[in-house]
């Protein structure tokens, strides 16, 4: 268990050290390789286990050997559909549909499309460009939040 029972600032400042005791396993998926190395080096520096992948199809394939507790990933992949595509296939596919995903895109910026509601695909989204300190926060507000609510989570 990496989380405290409490949502304070001190809890999540316990749950920061957790995370060093426990690494976080996630996985970053983004074809644009700077906000992969931006991601990475903010949750590497936290004590996370990070693997990244730059398309769909390496993001299905990492998953077959990467258990992750926790996805974070772009709408805009290799076309402007490819994050939702691939955000639904993970969300209907029982082996992947409990992990929690975040969604980490500037789909507002470029498409106008207005993401206000995105709990049918993911547990969050944050909006690029972001505050690192912010980031990681909501990683682990999103990673704790779903420890707290999955029975039989390890210690």
């Amino acid at each position: 268990m990496i989380c405290s029972s409490t949502t304070d600032d001190a809890s999540t400042r316990n749950d920061h050290d957790a995370i060093k005791k426990h690494p976080l396993k996630v996985l970053v998926v983004d074809d644009d390789r700077d906000i992969v190395e931006s991601m990475t080096i903010i949750l590497t520096k936290a004590g996370c286990e990070v693997l990244a992948a730059y398309s769909c199809e390496s993001c299905l394939s990492t998953l077959e050997y990467f258990d992750p507790a926790i996805i974070i990933m772009d709408l805009m992949l290799e076309t402007v559909s490819d994050g939702l595509r691939l955000c639904r296939e993970l969300r209907n596919n029982p082996a992947y549909s409990t992990i929690p995903i975040i969604i980490v895109s500037s789909i507002e910026q470029h498409t106008g499309f207005n993401i206000i509601d995105t709990e049918h695909l993911a547990d969050s989204f944050i909006a690029k460009t972001f505050e690192p300190t912010f980031f990681l926060n909501e990683v682990l507000r999103i990673a704790c939040e779903h420890e707290r609510k999955t029975p039989g989570m390890p210690e």
